[in-house]
Formats: C-alpha cells, structure tokens, sequence
C-alpha cells in the first residue's frame, strides 16, 4: 500500500465485523460484543465520544460470530450470532430463529452461538430502504474421511432477508436459509463492500484450500450468482482465526492468519476482480492462532495485530 507496515503484539486481539463504507452513513455505530450464560452482551456505541459502553440483554451469546447493523442515523436496528437475528430491543425477530441449519443450530445454538470468526455479516439492500441481507456460513464435514484436513468445514453461504417495515418496525425474516454459494468454504471470513456504482453491494468468502475467492453481488434485483475469483497464495487448513477487511477507499482486501501470512490484493468494485498479489510470510513462533487486520480511515496504513507466544521454564 506504499507505506510501511506496522505491527503490534496484543494478549488479545478483538475486531468486529464491519461494513466498508466510504460516506459518513452511521451504520456500524452501535457493536454487541460478547456474551455470558444469562444471554447479555456489551453494547458499543460510537454516537458519544468517548464512546459509551453499557450492558445489554440480548439473549444471544456474540463471542464466536456476531454482526449487528444501524440504520443511516446510528440507531441500532438488529443483531446476529449466526444462530438468530434479534432486533433492537433484544427480542428474537420475526422468523429470525434457526438461521443456521446443520451442526451450528444442532450443536453450537443451543449453548451459544456459531463460533466462526466474521461468520456473519449484514448489509443493507439496495431493493429498498427497509430492507436488509444477513449473510451466514454453516459447519459440516465434508473433509471428515480425509486425514489430511480437519473435518468441519462450511459448505453454505447462507443469506437471509429481513424488512424492517414488518412486525411495526421490529422487523421480520422475509427470506430464511437462502444458499447463495454451496461449496467447501473457508472457516469463517465473510466481508462486504460497496460495489464501484455505490449502490449495490459485495459479498465475499474464501473457498477452502485454494486461492479462490466467491464473490456475490447484491443488487436491486436481489441476490445474484456468485463469481469465483482465483488469484495470490493457496491457502493450508489452517485457516483458523484468520481476519479479512477491506481499506475504507474499496482499493485494498486484506486476508490474514499465522499460518497462512498476509495477503494484501488490489481490488477493482466495479468487476470485482482480485490482482497483484503480495503475500508476506510471518514465523510461527511469533504469532499464534489470534490475529487480526485493520486499515486507517485514509486507507494509507495497514496495522496487523497478532498475539505473540511466549515460553517460559521453572
């Protein structure tokens, strides 16, 4: 990105799912984060300076993957932990449960949620104002007689469309267990971005041990096929604990893990093609499994934040 690449060790490491916008739209202002076993969660409002935090009854355990989305004023509308949706007073929404079919609502539902890092994403539609897209992957085990890989895998990307017009402003699940690309996926790492005419959107996720990217643009007519985009580093089973973002200017997607490294692309919104691959490799034994990305406001400087391991002898 033409600039240097500054680095930070963290004990922990933790980014939200985002939504990269170029307008000063207020859509990701208000954050749910977290979770305990009496279904409460952190609520992060960025309509105060500094920002206000307070404790929120959600009824969903947000520490796996979690979305939540305001509308253009930063008034929280809903969330999700890949297992529900939930509007803004908490309650599950119309038709908003069972989100997820397959081992995460048979497994992981019942005692939380869909534990996929940026396993979820919400976006607004451009079919209208009301309207609205939470995209979902699932888990299942398409890799369970291969020795070589860990078993669970996604193989769906879900997509659900929610009108917030219905049930008298509260919201409801219009359309429920969509499948918008049906195949072996990365574990997590959905991202979305603005499509070039700044109207329509793309949806985006790695397929499985690949260089291979879907993306899946969402128009005015809906939903439409996904594109598979082939480009940079194949990418191991460790594909664990792994962030993608893209910078605020659309120009850049980033992809990275410990195992794996940083892959910086160009990207084009208006084709949605990939090009000029740089990958840089990181040593194991300075990062582990928790990593993430981030990229300034002016889409000048790239941070990469991984926890850094430590050995110790008595």
């Amino acid at each position: 990105m033409g600039q240097p690449l500054l680095l930070c060790d963290l004990t922990a490491f933790f980014f939200s799912t985002h939504l990269s916008l170029t307008t000063s739209i207020k859509r990701d202002y208000q954050w749910i984060i977290g979770g305990n076993s009496g279904g409460g969660g952190i609520l992060l409002d960025f309509n105060h300076s500094p920002v206000n935090i307070s404790y929120q009854q959600t009824g969903l355990f947000m520490e796996g993957a979690n979305t939540s989305i305001s509308d253009e004023t930063g008034n929280l509308l809903f969330s999700s932990n890949g297992c529900k949706v939930i509007n803004f007073q908490g309650e599950i929404m119309e038709n908003g449960d069972s989100i997820n079919p397959g081992l995460i609502e048979d497994i992981y539902c019942p005692s939380g949620g869909s534990p996929l890092i940026q396993g979820v994403i919400a976006i607004p539609s451009p079919e209208g104002d009301s309207i609205y897209y939470v995209f979902n992957v699932d888990f299942d085990q398409p890799y369970l007689l291969d020795t070589n890989f860990l078993g669970l895998a996604p193989q769906r990307l879900f997509y659900q469309k929610v009108d917030m017009a219905k049930d008298s402003g509260y919201g409801a699940l219009v359309l429920k267990n969509q499948i918008a690309v049906f195949d072996t996926l990365a574990r997590g790492n959905i991202q979305a971005v603005k499509h070039a005419n700044g109207q329509d959107w793309w949806i985006i996720v790695p397929k499985s041990h690949s260089n291979c990217y879907f993306l899946v643009p969402v128009t005015s007519e809906g939903v439409q096929p996904a594109q598979l985009k082939c480009v940079g580093k194949i990418w191991n089973d460790q594909d664990l604990g792994a962030q993608v973002t893209f910078s605020p200017d659309s120009k850049k997607y980033i992809r990275f893990n410990a195992w794996n490294g940083l892959n910086i692309f160009d990207f084009d919104a208006s084709t949605g093609d990939l090009y000029n691959p740089v990958h840089i490799d990181f040593s194991n034994d300075t990062i582990n499994s928790i990593a993430g990305v981030a990229v300034s406001p002016n889409s000048r400087y790239l941070y990469v934040c991984a926890r850094k391991t430590s050995t110790s002898s008595i």
